[in-house]
């Protein structure tokens, strides 16, 4: 399940390298690929992972947070059930939307995250 991923990870860990952000994969052992930074107290992520193991499609998953004072956030689906074809051959266009729309998004943007109860 984890093999179309290992196709961009040059790709991702490059744009990470160059853009000053934390790569990391396979959270809670789910085929996913994580890009992190922290810019103006926000911490950014664009989250690649599989969606469906039987069709074998993935999401593109953005989010920006904050945890002082109340969590906060904000997120949004940049790709949502496509093929893996789609975001390999379209990957260098969809991280720098992600980048811009995660960018745009700042500290009076999110929104309180309700305790559980």
């Amino acid at each position: 399940m984890e093999a179309p991923l290992l196709e961009i990870d040059q790709q991702l860990r490059l744009f990470a390298q160059a853009n000053r952000m934390e790569y990391s994969s396979n959270y809670h052992s789910w085929p996913e690929r994580s890009l992190e930074w922290h810019k103006n107290r926000v911490i950014r992520t664009i989250q690649i992972y599989l969606q469906d193991e039987k069709k074998l499609t993935f999401n593109i998953w953005l989010c920006a947070y904050q945890a002082r004072m109340g969590r906060r956030w904000k997120n949004t689906y940049l790709i949502k059930d496509a093929s893996f074809d789609v975001i390999r051959d379209n990957l260098r266009q969809l991280l720098g939307d992600g980048v811009k729309i995660l960018e745009a998004w700042d500290e009076s943007t999110l929104e309180l995250i309700p305790d559980p109860k």
